[in-house]
């Protein structure tokens, strides 16, 4: 698990200097704070679901001198004092379209660390960027941590803001191909329709834009699809579902919506 590279990172920062603050944030820390930091004495302080306004403001109260003690005032963190388990109140969520737009000179195109690659139904490698399109998933199925990460939250950007980025990205750094970071790609029907209306403005493709993936659930690719028509002649090449098991009962027992049929 990726969480033991995270571990080693922390004992090296410690090992350069004991004074260095080392902070987790992700599903595991999201999951299991407590184990986090009872397993990692390296480790510091750890940052549940959403994390950049309680990354700042952590932070800052660290540049402003706060010890342990005043560190409750920070919500959605965690962390142990005195061997104590703390964790203080979760964090609101925030809208998504609030956030600043991203920097992208600071990710480049040549970086494969930001890229992602694919290898079509043609069988060729295509290298590009992951959009963010949403946050979180409503439902509840046992296996994923989604739900205890978001709060069994969904929340979308604009279908303005994220065909944005796919702009600036296409036209600025010549990105031609993008993965839609998003669960519940075609849930939401009425901002799936914004979307569409919104590549069709912008028409990427006349700038080099190849093609789309995106993730969704099996039951909203049914639903959509006289949209998703539409979005294929887009770009979008290809939406991905899983599909666990065929037997209801076992559908039932993941908490896995919809049935087999």
């Amino acid at each position: 698990p990726e969480i033991y590279y995270a571990y080693s990172y922390f004992m090296l920062a410690k090992e350069v200097n004991p004074q260095i603050i080392t902070v987790l944030g992700g599903p595991f820390g999201s999951l299991s704070p407590e184990e986090a930091l009872r397993c990692c004495p390296e480790l510091d302080y750890v940052v549940m679901g959403e994390g950049e306004m309680t990354a700042v403001e952590l932070l800052d109260k660290l540049g402003q001198g706060w010890t342990r003690n005043e560190m409750p005032q920070v919500q959605g963190l965690a962390f142990l004092d005195d061997e104590a388990f703390v964790q203080t109140k979760d964090r609101p969520h925030v809208d998504l379209d609030d956030l600043p737009q991203i920097d992208f000179d600071l990710v480049g195109t040549g970086d494969p660390r930001y890229t992602f690659i694919y290898y079509g139904r043609k069988g060729f490698r295509s290298p590009g960027w992951s959009v963010e399109s949403s946050r979180g998933c409503n439902f509840g199925c046992r296996f994923c941590s989604k739900p205890i990460h978001w709060r069994r939250d969904i929340r979308f950007r604009s279908a303005e803001r994220v065909v944005e980025d796919m702009e600036i990205a296409v036209r600025k750094y010549g990105v031609r191909n993008f993965l839609m970071s998003s669960t519940c790609f075609l849930s939401d029907r009425g901002r799936l329709e914004d979307f569409i209306i919104e590549m069709e403005k912008r028409n990427l493709k006349q700038y080099g834009m190849g093609y789309f993936l995106s993730l969704t659930r099996a039951d909203d690719g049914r639903r959509t699809r006289d949209l998703v028509t539409r979005l294929h002649a887009l770009g979008m090449e290809a939406a991905c579902f899983g599909g666990e098991v065929s037997d209801d009962e076992q559908l039932a027992s993941l908490h896995r919506q919809p049935t087999s049929r």
